[in-house]
């Protein structure tokens, strides 16, 4: 317990000197960028929930979601959090996600309503398995 306090009080001393974040290709935002890209999960939410909202708002509108992606893809870069590659990939990987989601939703809404129809059309042989 004692170590993770003396942890804590030292990172909080640390300051960043402008060169080094420059000197290392920091962000607008003051973050460091060094180290290997990861796809960004905010980017990857952004972009699933654009992709399911694109289906379910009014064709005037579908424009906002993708603009409130970009915006975190941006917000993302500027804090040094992700490289551009990272919010791509992320964009890429929840498009994948929201699309697979929706196909897989479309089949299971299309089976259950050809089963209901065949119910309701014969609700008693459907019970008896006929």
């Amino acid at each position: 317990m004692a170590a993770s306090v003396a942890l804590h009080d030292r990172a909080r001393r640390v300051e960043l000197d402008p060169a080094d974040v420059v000197h290392r290709g920091g962000s607008i935002g003051g973050g460091i960028d060094a180290g290997h890209g990861y796809v960004s999960g905010h980017s990857a939410i952004a972009a699933a929930l654009a992709v399911a909202l694109t289906v379910v708002v009014p064709a005037r509108w579908r424009w906002l979601p993708w603009v409130l992606a970009i915006f975190v893809g941006i917000g993302r870069m500027y804090f040094g959090a992700h490289l551009p590659l990272d919010i791509v990939g992320g964009y890429g990987l929840g498009a994948l996600c929201a699309g697979v989601t929706l196909a897989v939703a479309g089949r299971v809404t299309r089976r259950s309503c050809v089963w209901d129809s065949a119910a309701a059309a014969d609700p008693v042989g459907a019970a008896l398995g006929r």
